[in-house]
């Protein structure tokens, strides 16, 4: 059984696929495990489901040379412990993310979320006014979906009892998505065991299981996002879009566009819903080629608590 109770990485972690420091801080009680790596403007990446932070290992690895690059697992996801009483709801991930960004102090925050880090990361850049200075927006979404049918059969579905009781005990979202979620590559044995030990027990893959059915279920935690977003709308915008989704069309990156009128758009043909892992380096050159525009505060550039 992975421990993960403790502040101590496990020993089934890689340290040549994941080549981080692993980094715990407690957030209202939750363990919460971090990545924290390099200097300069900072970027917290922010995962969707069923990933965490080892998402966006290559992508971190790239840029790390040059930007602080953060990324966390949510509670019951990845290296993370959610406290008792916990229901692992996008609500609760966002309080978790503003608790985070709290606890260390950030500021100048370039937001990268991708799938589920979207809203949970909008929703927190709203709690925290001023924190967060530009978005790269990958394959996401910010809005209820409720009586589009698209969305409504998916999370009706996936997240209906059958399936919640699949994911639970056979693990069939991680079997499942991680693969139909790469389209230009197929995932190595090694990466797809790093998402397997992560929810390696029933309890573990609860976080996952429930998220789906939230999709329709959190109409008011998306409704709030959406109504937030007048805030948010001026930032410079990057959105990066693998345009072979199974979920996400050309339909919400076409809403996303017109929401946040300073925006850069790359496509990126044939890429799945994870697409900085499906293909790395377009979106690498997507992200580089976007921030070489952008003006960053030196006052706020990549100073940490030591």
């Amino acid at each position: 059984m992975t421990d993960t109770t403790r502040n101590v990485r496990p020993d089934w972690v890689d340290g040549e696929l994941f080549p981080f420091e692993s980094r715990f801080v407690d957030i209202d009680g939750h363990t919460v495990h971090y990545v924290d790596e390099g200097a300069g403007p900072t970027l917290l990446f922010l995962h969707g489901n069923p990933t965490w932070s080892f998402l966006w290992r290559d992508v971190i690895l790239a840029l790390r040379g040059d930007f602080r690059c953060i990324a966390l697992d949510y509670p019951g996801f990845g290296l993370s412990t959610a406290k008792a009483g916990y229901h692992y709801l996008p609500e609760e991930h966002a309080d978790v993310v503003t608790g985070f960004v709290d606890a260390l102090g950030l500021t100048g925050v370039t937001l990268v979320g991708q799938d589920w880090g979207g809203p949970i990361g909008l929703a927190a850049a709203q709690r925290r006014p001023g924190v967060v200075d530009r978005l790269v927006l990958a394959n996401t979404w910010a809005w209820p979906v409720n009586g589009d049918f698209h969305f409504e059969w998916f999370s009706r579905i996936v997240g209906g009892p059958a399936i919640r009781f699949l994911a639970r005990r056979f693990d069939f979202l991680v079997k499942t998505f991680i693969l139909v979620g790469h389209n230009r590559r197929k995932p190595t044995a090694a990466e797809i065991a790093h998402y397997r030990q992560a929810q390696d027990t029933p309890e573990r893959r609860q976080a996952s299981a429930i998220l789906p059915g939230q999709i329709i279920a959190s109409r008011a935690f998306f409704s709030e996002v959406e109504a937030g977003l007048t805030d948010l709308a001026y930032l410079p915008t990057l959105i990066v879009w693998g345009d072979a989704d199974f979920g996400l069309r050309a339909k919400e990156r076409e809403r996303l566009e017109a929401r946040f009128t300073d925006h850069t758009t790359v496509i990126v043909e044939g890429a799945g819903i994870y697409v900085e892992s499906d293909a790395a380096e377009e979106f690498l050159a997507a992200v580089r080629g976007w921030t070489s525009t952008q003006r960053f505060d030196a006052k706020t550039a990549g100073e940490r608590d030591t």
